[in-house]
Protein backbone atom coordinates (compact mmCIF):
# COMPACT_ATOMS: atom_id res chain seq x y z
CA UNK A 1 0.00 0.00 0.00
CA UNK A 2 2.98 2.24 -0.08
CA UNK A 3 2.93 5.32 -2.97
CA UNK A 4 5.85 6.53 -4.78
CA UNK A 5 7.14 9.96 -2.88
CA UNK A 6 5.53 9.07 0.42
CA UNK A 7 8.54 10.01 2.42
CA UNK A 8 9.47 13.24 0.41
CA UNK A 9 6.08 14.50 0.90
CA UNK A 10 6.07 13.86 4.24
CA UNK A 11 9.22 15.32 4.97
CA UNK A 12 8.82 18.78 2.51
CA UNK A 13 4.99 18.96 2.70
CA UNK A 14 3.58 17.56 6.17
CA UNK A 15 3.02 20.80 7.82
CA UNK A 16 0.90 22.34 4.81
CA UNK A 17 -0.99 19.33 4.27
CA UNK A 18 -2.28 19.70 7.62
CA UNK A 19 -3.50 22.82 6.56
CA UNK A 20 -5.86 21.23 4.45
CA UNK A 21 -7.80 19.24 7.36
CA UNK A 22 -10.48 21.53 8.69
CA UNK A 23 -11.45 22.50 5.37
CA UNK A 24 -11.88 18.75 4.31
CA UNK A 25 -13.33 18.15 7.66
CA UNK A 26 -16.30 20.34 6.92
CA UNK A 27 -16.38 20.27 3.43
CA UNK A 28 -17.05 16.55 4.15
CA UNK A 29 -19.92 17.12 7.24
CA UNK A 30 -21.65 19.71 3.98
CA UNK A 31 -21.91 17.05 1.82
CA UNK A 32 -23.26 14.66 3.99
CA UNK A 33 -25.96 17.82 5.07
CA UNK A 34 -26.47 18.30 1.36
CA UNK A 35 -27.35 14.62 0.73
CA UNK A 36 -29.24 14.72 4.22
CA UNK A 37 -27.22 12.02 6.05
CA UNK A 38 -28.49 12.40 9.66
CA UNK A 39 -25.44 10.63 11.76
CA UNK A 40 -24.01 12.65 14.87
CA UNK A 41 -21.46 15.49 13.66
CA UNK A 42 -19.06 14.12 16.22
CA UNK A 43 -19.25 10.91 14.62
CA UNK A 44 -19.58 12.15 11.09
CA UNK A 45 -16.00 14.28 12.08
CA UNK A 46 -14.26 11.77 14.32
CA UNK A 47 -14.47 9.46 10.69
CA UNK A 48 -13.67 11.85 8.12
CA UNK A 49 -10.36 13.01 10.40
CA UNK A 50 -9.87 9.22 10.48
CA UNK A 51 -9.67 9.39 6.64
CA UNK A 52 -7.36 12.66 6.28
CA UNK A 53 -4.84 11.37 9.03
CA UNK A 54 -4.22 8.15 6.88
CA UNK A 55 -3.56 10.19 3.57
CA UNK A 56 0.24 9.80 4.22
CA UNK A 57 0.46 6.58 6.60
CA UNK A 58 2.62 3.49 5.80
CA UNK A 59 0.14 1.33 6.31
CA UNK A 60 -3.43 3.04 6.84
CA UNK A 61 -6.31 0.45 8.29
CA UNK A 62 -7.94 0.01 4.71
CA UNK A 63 -10.73 -1.89 5.69
CA UNK A 64 -11.71 0.00 9.14
CA UNK A 65 -11.58 3.00 6.93
CA UNK A 66 -13.92 1.73 4.42
CA UNK A 67 -16.44 0.49 6.93
CA UNK A 68 -16.07 3.68 8.81
CA UNK A 69 -17.34 5.81 5.51
CA UNK A 70 -19.61 2.89 4.18
CA UNK A 71 -21.27 3.00 7.94
CA UNK A 72 -22.21 7.01 7.11
CA UNK A 73 -22.66 6.83 3.57
CA UNK A 74 -24.42 3.70 3.04
CA UNK A 75 -25.45 4.46 -0.81
CA UNK A 76 -22.67 3.13 -3.26
CA UNK A 77 -23.58 6.15 -5.65
CA UNK A 78 -23.19 8.87 -3.29
CA UNK A 79 -20.75 7.02 -1.67
CA UNK A 80 -18.54 7.34 -4.97
CA UNK A 81 -19.87 10.61 -5.59
CA UNK A 82 -18.07 11.84 -1.89
CA UNK A 83 -14.31 10.08 -2.60
CA UNK A 84 -14.47 11.89 -6.08
CA UNK A 85 -15.61 15.50 -4.40
CA UNK A 86 -13.28 15.53 -1.22
CA UNK A 87 -10.19 13.77 -2.78
CA UNK A 88 -10.64 16.78 -5.70
CA UNK A 89 -10.99 18.87 -3.77
CA UNK A 90 -7.97 18.35 -1.49
CA UNK A 91 -5.79 18.26 -4.75
CA UNK A 92 -6.81 21.63 -6.03
CA UNK A 93 -6.55 22.77 -2.24
CA UNK A 94 -3.04 21.59 -2.54
CA UNK A 95 -2.38 23.07 -5.33
CA UNK A 96 -2.70 26.30 -3.94
CA UNK A 97 -0.43 25.88 -1.22
CA UNK A 98 3.12 27.89 -1.80
CA UNK A 99 5.95 26.04 -2.68
CA UNK A 100 4.69 22.46 -3.01
CA UNK A 101 4.86 21.92 -7.19
CA UNK A 102 7.29 19.66 -7.05
CA UNK A 103 5.56 17.34 -4.95
CA UNK A 104 2.17 17.61 -6.64
CA UNK A 105 3.02 14.41 -8.24
CA UNK A 106 3.30 12.61 -5.12
CA UNK A 107 0.24 14.14 -3.29
CA UNK A 108 -1.55 12.92 -6.52
CA UNK A 109 -0.03 9.23 -5.35
CA UNK A 110 -1.75 9.38 -1.47
CA UNK A 111 -4.56 10.99 -3.24
CA UNK A 112 -5.06 7.79 -5.46
CA UNK A 113 -4.20 5.34 -2.62
CA UNK A 114 -7.25 7.01 -0.42
CA UNK A 115 -9.51 6.92 -3.24
CA UNK A 116 -8.76 3.06 -4.04
CA UNK A 117 -8.88 2.73 -0.16
CA UNK A 118 -12.25 4.09 0.20
CA UNK A 119 -13.74 2.16 -2.64
CA UNK A 120 -12.07 -1.01 -1.36
CA UNK A 121 -10.41 -1.47 -5.00
CA UNK A 122 -7.16 -3.71 -4.93
CA UNK A 123 -3.85 -1.11 -3.19
CA UNK A 124 -1.24 -4.03 -3.53
CA UNK A 125 0.87 -2.36 -6.30
CA UNK A 126 2.60 0.85 -5.01
CA UNK A 127 1.44 3.73 -7.24
CA UNK A 128 4.21 5.32 -8.92
CA UNK A 129 2.73 8.21 -11.41
CA UNK A 130 5.90 10.47 -11.89
CA UNK A 131 5.99 14.11 -10.49
CA UNK A 132 6.12 16.14 -13.96
CA UNK A 133 3.78 13.72 -15.92
CA UNK A 134 0.16 14.37 -14.25
CA UNK A 135 -1.68 13.06 -17.09
CA UNK A 136 -2.88 9.87 -15.93
CA UNK A 137 -6.30 8.11 -16.24
CA UNK A 138 -6.80 8.18 -12.23
CA UNK A 139 -10.11 9.56 -11.20
CA UNK A 140 -7.96 12.68 -10.04
CA UNK A 141 -6.69 13.11 -13.91
CA UNK A 142 -9.92 11.37 -15.72
CA UNK A 143 -10.43 11.64 -19.59
CA UNK A 144 -10.86 15.15 -19.99
CA UNK A 145 -13.76 14.77 -22.60
CA UNK A 146 -15.44 12.94 -19.89
CA UNK A 147 -15.06 15.55 -17.82
CA UNK A 148 -16.57 17.91 -20.34
CA UNK A 149 -19.69 15.82 -20.80
CA UNK A 150 -19.56 15.90 -16.74
CA UNK A 151 -19.66 19.93 -16.50
CA UNK A 152 -22.75 19.81 -19.83
CA UNK A 153 -25.00 17.37 -17.71
CA UNK A 154 -24.07 20.63 -14.61
CA UNK A 155 -24.43 23.19 -16.80
CA UNK A 156 -20.80 24.76 -16.39
CA UNK A 157 -19.50 26.30 -18.69
CA UNK A 158 -15.49 26.16 -19.02
CA UNK A 159 -13.41 29.65 -19.77
CA UNK A 160 -11.02 29.60 -22.40
CA UNK A 161 -8.30 31.86 -22.36
CA UNK A 162 -6.14 32.29 -26.12
CA UNK A 163 -3.45 35.24 -27.03
CA UNK A 164 -4.53 37.16 -29.90
CA UNK A 165 -1.02 39.58 -31.02
CA UNK A 166 -0.01 39.18 -27.64
CA UNK A 167 -2.95 40.57 -25.52
CA UNK A 168 -5.18 38.15 -23.82
CA UNK A 169 -8.54 36.99 -25.20
CA UNK A 170 -10.98 35.64 -22.73
CA UNK A 171 -14.37 33.99 -22.76
CA UNK A 172 -16.74 31.59 -21.74
CA UNK A 173 -17.89 28.77 -23.73
CA UNK A 174 -20.96 26.58 -24.22
CA UNK A 175 -20.48 23.00 -24.28
CA UNK A 176 -22.86 22.08 -26.98
CA UNK A 177 -21.76 18.42 -28.17
CA UNK A 178 -19.91 15.38 -26.59
CA UNK A 179 -18.09 12.96 -28.91
CA UNK A 180 -16.17 10.16 -28.73
CA UNK A 181 -13.13 11.88 -29.27
CA UNK A 182 -13.51 15.82 -29.71
CA UNK A 183 -16.15 18.45 -28.32
CA UNK A 184 -17.92 21.35 -29.83
CA UNK A 185 -18.11 24.28 -28.13
CA UNK A 186 -20.29 27.32 -28.68
CA UNK A 187 -18.31 30.53 -28.07
CA UNK A 188 -17.55 34.52 -28.98
CA UNK A 189 -16.23 34.78 -32.90
CA UNK A 190 -13.34 36.96 -31.15
CA UNK A 191 -12.02 33.89 -28.75
CA UNK A 192 -12.78 31.69 -32.26
CA UNK A 193 -10.28 33.98 -33.99
CA UNK A 194 -7.70 34.31 -31.28
CA UNK A 195 -7.96 30.76 -31.15
CA UNK A 196 -7.35 30.11 -34.58
CA UNK A 197 -4.28 32.55 -34.66
CA UNK A 198 -2.52 30.51 -31.94
CA UNK A 199 -3.21 27.17 -33.21
CA UNK A 200 -4.79 25.81 -30.11
CA UNK A 201 -7.84 26.17 -27.85
CA UNK A 202 -6.51 26.52 -24.04
CA UNK A 203 -9.19 26.11 -20.74
CA UNK A 204 -8.54 27.38 -17.68
CA UNK A 205 -8.55 25.69 -14.23
CA UNK A 206 -11.76 25.33 -12.68
CA UNK A 207 -13.82 23.39 -10.14
CA UNK A 208 -13.21 20.62 -12.51
CA UNK A 209 -9.83 21.03 -14.07
CA UNK A 210 -6.85 21.11 -11.30
CA UNK A 211 -4.91 22.40 -14.29
CA UNK A 212 -4.86 23.82 -17.86
CA UNK A 213 -6.01 21.70 -20.93
CA UNK A 214 -4.52 22.56 -24.13
CA UNK A 215 -6.60 20.66 -27.01
CA UNK A 216 -6.00 21.07 -30.87
CA UNK A 217 -8.53 22.33 -33.02
CA UNK A 218 -10.18 19.88 -35.89
CA UNK A 219 -12.81 22.33 -37.41
CA UNK A 220 -14.64 25.73 -36.77
CA UNK A 221 -17.20 27.41 -37.52
CA UNK A 222 -17.31 31.69 -37.15
CA UNK A 223 -21.34 32.07 -38.56
CA UNK A 224 -22.44 29.15 -36.01
CA UNK A 225 -19.85 30.21 -33.61
CA UNK A 226 -19.04 26.67 -33.10
CA UNK A 227 -15.38 25.31 -32.09
CA UNK A 228 -14.42 21.64 -32.19
CA UNK A 229 -11.43 20.41 -30.02
CA UNK A 230 -9.76 17.22 -29.89
CA UNK A 231 -6.34 15.72 -28.29
CA UNK A 232 -7.07 17.54 -24.98
CA UNK A 233 -3.62 17.36 -23.16
CA UNK A 234 -2.94 19.05 -19.32
CA UNK A 235 -0.58 21.67 -19.13
CA UNK A 236 0.96 22.51 -15.78
CA UNK A 237 1.48 26.25 -16.32
CA UNK A 238 0.29 28.82 -19.14
CA UNK A 239 2.23 31.82 -19.24
CA UNK A 240 -0.30 33.58 -19.96
CA UNK A 241 -2.53 33.19 -17.19
CA UNK A 242 0.53 34.32 -15.00
CA UNK A 243 0.63 37.54 -15.82
CA UNK A 244 -0.20 40.65 -13.84
CA UNK A 245 -0.24 42.75 -16.98
CA UNK A 246 -1.46 42.70 -20.52
CA UNK A 247 1.71 42.27 -22.51
CA UNK A 248 1.39 43.88 -26.53
CA UNK A 249 3.53 43.33 -29.65
CA UNK A 250 5.19 46.64 -30.87
CA UNK A 251 3.09 48.49 -34.03
CA UNK A 252 6.76 48.44 -36.28
CA UNK A 253 10.05 47.15 -36.13
CA UNK A 254 11.06 48.84 -32.70
CA UNK A 255 14.96 48.85 -32.45
CA UNK A 256 16.27 48.33 -28.93
CA UNK A 257 19.55 48.74 -27.23
CA UNK A 258 20.66 46.75 -24.25
CA UNK A 259 23.90 47.23 -22.38
CA UNK A 260 25.48 46.96 -19.20
CA UNK A 261 29.08 48.30 -17.73
CA UNK A 262 31.07 45.92 -20.02
CA UNK A 263 28.78 44.82 -22.51
CA UNK A 264 26.52 46.35 -25.16
CA UNK A 265 24.01 44.52 -27.90
CA UNK A 266 21.19 45.69 -30.50
CA UNK A 267 17.98 43.51 -30.76
CA UNK A 268 14.25 44.14 -31.68
CA UNK A 269 11.40 44.49 -29.26
CA UNK A 270 9.62 41.22 -29.46
CA UNK A 271 6.99 41.97 -26.19
CA UNK A 272 6.22 44.89 -23.88
CA UNK A 273 3.88 45.50 -20.57
CA UNK A 274 4.05 47.72 -17.58
CA UNK A 275 5.64 44.98 -15.40
CA UNK A 276 8.32 43.71 -18.84
CA UNK A 277 9.55 43.67 -21.94
CA UNK A 278 11.67 41.29 -24.47
CA UNK A 279 13.94 41.59 -26.77
CA UNK A 280 14.95 39.55 -29.36
CA UNK A 281 19.12 39.30 -31.10
CA UNK A 282 21.45 37.50 -32.65
CA UNK A 283 24.19 38.80 -30.91
CA UNK A 284 24.84 37.68 -27.20
CA UNK A 285 25.46 39.79 -24.42
CA UNK A 286 27.75 39.59 -21.49
CA UNK A 287 25.02 39.26 -19.26
CA UNK A 288 23.82 37.37 -16.30
CA UNK A 289 20.74 36.29 -15.28
CA UNK A 290 19.58 39.26 -12.08
CA UNK A 291 21.57 41.93 -13.80
CA UNK A 292 20.63 45.47 -14.26
CA UNK A 293 20.67 46.59 -17.78
CA UNK A 294 19.96 49.32 -19.53
CA UNK A 295 17.34 49.95 -22.58
CA UNK A 296 16.77 52.36 -24.96
CA UNK A 297 14.14 52.47 -27.82
CA UNK A 298 11.87 54.36 -29.32
CA UNK A 299 7.90 53.71 -29.32
CA UNK A 300 5.58 55.04 -31.68
CA UNK A 301 2.47 55.97 -29.68
CA UNK A 302 -0.83 54.89 -31.48
CA UNK A 303 -3.24 57.27 -32.80
CA UNK A 304 -1.19 60.46 -32.34
CA UNK A 305 1.99 58.71 -34.42
CA UNK A 306 4.03 60.29 -31.55
CA UNK A 307 7.42 59.23 -31.39
CA UNK A 308 8.50 59.36 -27.50
CA UNK A 309 12.19 57.89 -26.20
CA UNK A 310 12.22 55.53 -23.41
CA UNK A 311 15.07 54.57 -21.10
CA UNK A 312 14.56 52.61 -18.50
CA UNK A 313 16.99 49.79 -15.89
CA UNK A 314 14.97 46.72 -16.13
CA UNK A 315 16.77 43.79 -14.77
CA UNK A 316 17.36 40.22 -16.68
CA UNK A 317 15.08 37.27 -15.69
CA UNK A 318 15.98 34.89 -18.11
CA UNK A 319 17.59 34.06 -21.80
CA UNK A 320 15.74 31.66 -23.70
CA UNK A 321 16.27 30.78 -27.25
CA UNK A 322 13.64 31.22 -29.81
CA UNK A 323 13.43 31.13 -33.50
CA UNK A 324 17.60 31.20 -34.14
CA UNK A 325 18.38 34.60 -32.14
CA UNK A 326 18.03 34.54 -28.16
CA UNK A 327 14.75 35.81 -26.70
CA UNK A 328 16.35 38.36 -23.51
CA UNK A 329 13.31 38.59 -21.25
CA UNK A 330 13.44 41.77 -18.80
CA UNK A 331 11.42 43.05 -15.93
CA UNK A 332 10.77 46.32 -15.03
CA UNK A 333 11.19 47.29 -11.16
CA UNK A 334 8.19 49.40 -9.51
CA UNK A 335 10.77 52.37 -9.39
CA UNK A 336 11.50 52.07 -13.58
CA UNK A 337 7.85 52.19 -14.32
CA UNK A 338 7.23 54.49 -17.30
CA UNK A 339 4.35 56.26 -18.04
CA UNK A 340 5.33 56.40 -21.89
CA UNK A 341 5.39 52.87 -21.46
CA UNK A 342 1.90 52.32 -19.45
CA UNK A 343 0.34 54.78 -22.44
CA UNK A 344 1.68 52.64 -25.36
CA UNK A 345 0.48 49.41 -23.98
CA UNK A 346 -2.94 50.58 -23.06
CA UNK A 347 -3.28 52.18 -26.64
CA UNK A 348 -1.94 49.00 -28.15
CA UNK A 349 -4.30 46.58 -26.21
CA UNK A 350 -7.01 48.81 -27.76
CA UNK A 351 -5.63 49.09 -30.99
CA UNK A 352 -5.40 45.74 -31.16
CA UNK A 353 -8.60 44.83 -30.01
CA UNK A 354 -10.04 46.92 -32.50
CA UNK A 355 -7.90 45.04 -34.88
CA UNK A 356 -9.65 42.02 -33.92
CA UNK A 357 -13.41 43.53 -34.21
CA UNK A 358 -12.61 44.68 -37.77
CA UNK A 359 -10.97 41.00 -38.02
CA UNK A 360 -14.48 40.12 -37.30
CA UNK A 361 -16.26 41.69 -39.22
CA UNK A 362 -14.97 39.94 -42.60
CA UNK A 363 -16.66 37.23 -41.04
CA UNK A 364 -20.47 38.16 -40.94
Amino acid sequence: MEFKGRQELVIACEESILTLKNHFIHTSIEFCKHENIFISRERKQAIFEDIFDSLLLLRPDANKLYDELSEIIKDEKIRENYINFSMLGLVLNFNKLPNVQNYVGFFVNAIERMKQTLSKLSTTKELTYDVPNLNTSSFFFENTIDTLSRMKNANKKPEFLNLYDGVNIKNEAEILKVHEDSVVFGMDVMQILAMKQEGSGFILPNEFFPQHIKADIVDFSTINKTVTLANFTRISKMNANLRKHQRVHPNRFTKVTLKNQISQLDGNLYDISDGGLSVLSSNIGDFRQGDSLEANFELLMPKTNKIYNVSIKPILITELAYKGCIRYCLQIPQDQSSDIVHEFTTARVEETLEELKAHMDLYK
